[in-house]
């Protein structure tokens, strides 16, 4: 056999044993869904605070049309990130004996004013919407899931997705206006899938702990 058979026969050995390893144990990739960036229609109708950890803790916004913006690092965004209303997030910091709020502008990442903090304000992403509806994240049987318990007792799946064992969703909260569900991943992704169930899409990467949806 000529040095490009032999070429062309490992290929198809490799790809065999690949396929062979999948399908006897049961190996399945991360979910891929397209980025908002890639697909910005719909649109989900709100933004997006996260803080990213490069050098420092940084924080960033997105838009609904997928775009990222940096808006500081330093140690001003060291905290939790909670919601707050007309285009603001708050920064809860420990950096004190009390704790304090730093109430960023999201347009310019400027602190307009520090605040005593409340340690009863929730923090991150709120699971219950204003109705009375809550979501819930799920894993088992190869697939991990999102359903949505509405007030009267009613229970539906709104996002379910294949993945490996080690792959899971953890934070999961409503838009302010609660048409959409945001759900950060184990791969530091936040998803966004329209409340009623759909597509999911990545929204951003390398989210931390620190996530909030502020009201526009």
């Amino acid at each position: 056999m000529t040095r490009r058979g032999w070429t062309l026969a490992g290929a198809v050995a490799v790809v065999v044993v690949v396929v062979g390893i999948v399908a006897v144990f049961g190996v399945r990739p991360y979910p891929s869904p397209a980025t908002v960036a890639e697909s910005p229609s719909p649109a989900p109708t709100a933004r997006l605070a996260y803080v990213r950890y490069d050098d420092g803790a940084c924080l960033h916004v997105v838009d609904a049309d997928g775009e990222d913006r940096e808006l500081g690092c330093g140690a001003t965004f060291e905290g939790e990130l909670l919601a707050l209303s007309a285009g603001r997030v708050g920064v809860r910091s420990y950096r004190t004996p009390d704790p304090v709020v730093d109430v960023i502008d999201l347009a310019t990442g400027a602190v307009l004013a520090t605040e005593e903090a409340d340690p009863d304000d929730p923090a991150g992403l709120h699971p219950e919407r204003g109705d009375g509806a809550v979501a819930r994240t799920g894993e088992g049987d190869g697939v991990v899931w999102v359903e949505v318990t509405d007030p009267e007792g009613g229970t539906a799946r709104v996002l379910e997705l294949d993945a490996p064992d080690d792959y899971g969703l953890y934070q999961v909260g409503w838009t302010p206006d609660g048409d959409w569900l945001v759900v950060v991943d184990s791969l530091s992704r936040a998803l966004v899938v329209p409340a009623d169930g759909g597509e999911p899409r990545i929204w951003a990467t390398e989210v931390g702990d620190a996530v909030a949806l502020p009201a526009s």
